[in-house]
Order: C-alpha cells, then sequence, then structure tokens
C-alpha cells in the first residue's frame, strides 16, 4: 500500500456533516473528529484532488492550520 501524506496545503475541503464532528476550537487551529467507520475526506489544491478517501475508525481527529491539514494515519481508499 502506498504511504499517504499527512499534511496537505488545500484549498477546499469536503466532507459529509454526518460522517465528522466538528470544527472544534483548539487553540488557533480547529479539529473535526470522526463519528464512524467510514468517515470520507477529499482535499483540493489548485482545482486538483490531492487526497480522497475513507477513514475507517471512529475517533481520528485532523487539525485546520490556516490552509494546510493534518491529517492521522488510516486513511484508506474511497469506498
Amino acid at each position: 500500500m502506498a504511504e499517504r501524506p499527512r499534511v496537505v496545503e488545500f484549498d477546499t475541503v469536503e466532507f459529509e456533516d454526518n460522517d465528522w464532528d466538528g470544527p472544534h476550537p483548539h487553540g488557533e487551529f480547529l479539529t473535526y473528529t470522526s463519528k464512524n467507520d467510514s468517515a470520507s475526506i477529499k482535499v483540493t489544491k489548485n482545482g486538483k484532488v490531492v487526497l480522497d478517501g475513507d477513514y475507517r475508525s471512529k475517533g481520528k481527529t485532523f487539525l485546520i492550520d490556516e490552509d494546510v491539514i493534518h491529517l492521522p494515519d488510516g486513511l484508506g481508499p474511497e469506498i
């Protein structure tokens, strides 16, 4: 399996409202936590998809710092 990026610059982040709990302030950052075992996320930069997949574990948290997203491990292919 190819290694997935953990820190990505982005223009847009798309996800289903029912998949993620957030945003929650965490200092200067915002966090979102997966609410189920198939939480989908899609990240674009300059009109191109740079990441599109699903987290298969409840409780995974990603952090947004301006235009950078910090992703937890465990991202699998989009289902």
